[in-house]
């Protein structure tokens, strides 16, 4: 059963590659799509998709594809599929998908899928470039990079192997893709995130990872709805 990444073609392809592994374990090439219509086509080649991420322009329970904005469970979303994959479970990397969990939840049903998930809060992707000097002790590399685990989509080398196989020898540039989450879409000044800016601002590793059941979703939407201020949570409702 192939895992599948879907990803506005916008986006800068090498990065969506890195995510599509790192966050999710799909090592399966990422597909760039165009509108929903293409959507629906790469979904349905398959006949069954383990694992299902899609990577767009989202707000709460709906995703931007195309430039096109549409909420997940609408009529217009679900007339695409004539012949919809089962799918195992679903991930969605998108600003505030995980407010309307009733919206990932009609999503998921369609497939047969057994849970969908998204954050909660706007999650704002950005590359890091980390210079070494060649000679560069191996404490001083796990000081400069160690800080930037939480934010990291993929594993960071460790201090001792960059040693041996790159900073002993030249200058050596540590690429990464951060990601982190923001309650009203505004960007860090910097990486890491500043002290100050810390409680608005958090690493995508240190959302909390809630479960609910479907008959929990309509309740646990309204409380967001209702809260003056909703927390950085990676939300999955279960479907069966």
């Amino acid at each position: 059963m192939a895992d599948l990444y879907l990803y506005d073609s916008d986006f800068d392809a090498g990065q969506e590659k890195i995510i599509a592994n790192g966050m999710f374990g799909i090592t399966e090439k990422p597909v760039p799509i165009d509108d929903w219509k293409a959507l629906a086509t790469a979904m349905q080649k398959h006949t069954k998709i383990g694992h299902l991420a899609l990577s767009f322009h989202s707000f709460g329970g709906g995703m931007i594809v195309g430039g096109d904005g549409r909420e997940l469970g609408e009529e217009s979303v679900t007339k695409l599929f004539t012949k919809p994959p089962q799918v195992d479970r679903i991930s969605f990397f998108g600003c505030n998908v995980g407010n309307r969990p009733v919206q990932m939840a009609a999503f998921g049903k369609l497939f047969g899928a057994k849970s969908a998930t998204g954050f909660t809060w706007w999650t704002i992707k950005q590359p890091v470039n980390v210079k070494l000097p060649k000679g560069v002790s191996a404490e001083n590399i796990k000081k400069a990079l160690d800080p930037f685990v939480p934010y990291s989509v993929e594993l960071i080398p460790a201090a001792e192997v960059l040693v041996k196989t790159h900073t002993s020898r030249k200058d050596h540039e540590i690429n990464l893709v951060a990601v982190y989450g923001s309650p009203d879409g505004s960007t860090a000044s910097a990486l890491p995130i500043p002290f100050g800016e810390q409680k608005n601002r958090k690493p995508w590793k240190e959302s909390v990872k809630k479960t609910i059941k479907l008959a929990n979703a309509a309740a646990t939407e309204k409380a967001y709805d209702t809260s003056p201020v909703v927390a950085f949570e990676l939300l999955t409702v279960t479907l069966k």
